[in-house]
């Protein structure tokens, strides 16, 4: 698979360690590389391949300091290293070559192993994004979807107002806590897409469309919350496509004046709100601004929209900009039209992207690809070892050979603001899910585009599938839904274990 080949030497192979047989692999870690985790976390767990044991000089360490690993109670494929930590601290995990055995021959040894991890909130907030650490600095992202977003849509209209009321009924049913972040950086998530539509509490007499000060106040706690968990938030303006009409502007140039008047004001207030917040706070421009037909209406003429699509992430980055503050040189990701990977890096049509100049512009893509799978929940079941959907992973590889080519290897970042696949309706299938889901985190690692996980709180079929089931992190406290898939997901978005190829999970498709 010529796709697979050129991921794959994007990064060379490690030579083995002399005197090593490569027969104990690392299968995964409780704690993921780069993770920020509670002071009160006393083991970490090594999961292998075969069964275990520790040798008696191991030497494993935890900033130099010897530290004592006994092999798991539950399973012996397993090894607890016991740990002792403090708040605010930076900490490397070292586990030498020869400290893991095969239990049955002593001369089978596992590999070294280093892991990385903090209980502090990440560094100061100078961390540069650039293509080169796009994943080592963004890795693993999740969505708060739909809890800012709580509005009456079907009667919205432009000029369409609502006081905030912090008792509201939020669309995701609950009200998030500060446990949320910390559970999301325990889990080896990294940035937090923070989903917000500002249009319904904004101020529609004013001529500046001033936002109200509680609602911008609740959603800045959440933002710090994540800041203070040494989370990533990429803050964007997400459905207020209700006012942004983007056909309707595209036909009179009044509408689109009065767009633009708004789209520029709404972003001076929400950037001169957070303009002195740290660098890990980033922006984006738009959602999925798009028609009725997501862009594909038969006998229509898009360029129009292309390029109106363009000039809208202008406007939006010069109005950013001109905030200064930490906003002078803020990471701003812009979408195409409809976030989508056609119309953003062909072949429907190629975004042009904002003149900025502090060069900090990204790329916001999104994917529910194949849609039948993943949204509509038609076909149950997806891969190779099943027929249901004829390019399978093909389609997958096609999505991030597109956006590699267009943007990685010009050296501009790109990102995956949305992915995701609804639980299944027979629980018998979630094999299938799990095995896209990986599928698609590696194949976005060797693309080297961070994604971010689609996730509603949505769980009101129960174990069903269909009407956008997205549910893997409670938004209340961070309980994780599904642990295991969360952490495959993670380990496959974010893992540099050279042996941990596409072909490798492609080979383990479900039967």
């Amino acid at each position: 698979m010529a796709f697979a080949f050129i991921f794959a030497s994007c990064k060379p192979e490690e030579e083995p360690e002399k005197g090593l047989q490569e027969t104990i692999t690392l299968r995964s870690a409780s704690v993921q590389e780069g993770a920020v985790v509670s002071a009160t976390l006393d083991v970490i767990t090594l999961e292998y391949n075969k069964v275990v044991t520790v040798a008696a000089d191991a030497n494993i360490t935890l900033n130099g300091k010897k530290l004592t690993a006994t092999k798991n109670p539950g399973t012996a494929m397993k090894v607890d290293v016991a740990v002792s930590l403090e708040a605010e601290t930076d900490y490397t995990l070292s586990v030498p070559a020869g400290a893991i055995l095969l239990k049955d021959d002593a001369n089978q040894t596992a590999k070294a192993f280093t892991l990385h991890f903090t209980t502090k909130r990440g560094s100061s907030g100078t961390d540069e994004i650039s293509v080169n650490n796009l994943i080592g600095a963004l890795g693993f992202g999740w969505n708060l979807g739909n809890h800012f977003d709580s509005f009456d849509e079907g009667n919205a209209a432009a000029n369409y107002k609502i006081t905030w009321n912090p008792s509201c009924p939020y669309w995701d049913g609950v009200k998030p806590t500060a446990r949320l972040y910390e559970s999301l950086a325990e889990n080896g998530i990294k940035t937090v897409r923070m989903c917000v539509t500002w249009g319904p509490y904004q101020n529609m007499t004013d001529g500046n469309f001033t936002i109200e000060e509680a609602y911008i106040n609740e959603v800045a706690q959440n933002v710090r919350w994540a800041l203070d968990n040494g989370l990533y938030v990429l803050l964007n303006m997400h459905h207020d496509e209700y006012w942004q009409d983007i056909v309707s502007a595209s036909k009179s140039g009044e509408t689109d004046a009065q767009i633009r008047d708004r789209i520029a004001k709404s972003w001076t207030n929400i950037a001169t709100y957070f303009k002195d917040y740290d660098q890990h706070l980033l922006y984006e421009t738009f959602n999925e601004l798009h028609d009725e037909k997501w862009g594909w209406a038969s006998g229509y003429n898009y360029s129009s929209i292309y390029r109106l699509m363009d000039q809208w992430n202008q406007v939006a980055v010069d109005a950013i900009r001109a905030t200064g503050g930490n906003n002078a040189t803020r990471w701003i990701g812009v979408p195409g039209f409809c976030a989508s990977p056609d119309f953003t890096a062909g072949p429907k049509n190629k975004i042009t992207l904002p003149n900025d100049p502090a060069n900090h512009i990204m790329v916001a893509v999104h994917s529910y690809a194949p849609f039948n799978f993943c949204t509509e929940g038609t076909v149950q079941k997806w891969g190779h070892t099943f027929t249901g959907n004829d390019n399978n992973e093909n389609e997958i590889k096609e999505i991030f050979r597109k956006l590699r080519t267009e943007f990685i290897d010009k050296g501009i970042p790109c990102y995956m603001g949305e992915f995701g696949c609804e639980t299944r309706l027979d629980p018998a299938d979630e094999p299938y899910r799990a095995y896209f889901m990986e599928y698609f985190c590696r194949t976005a690692y060797f693309a080297g585009i961070p994604v971010m996980l689609w996730d509603n709180n949505n769980n009101n079929q129960g174990t069903g599938g269909g009407g956008e089931c997205f549910w893997y992190i409670n938004h209340l406290d961070g309980t994780v839904n599904t642990p295991e898939l969360l952490r495959t997901m993670v380990n496959a978005a974010t893992s540099d274990f050279t042996s941990y190829t596409i072909e490798s999970i492609y080979n383990n498709a479900p039967k």
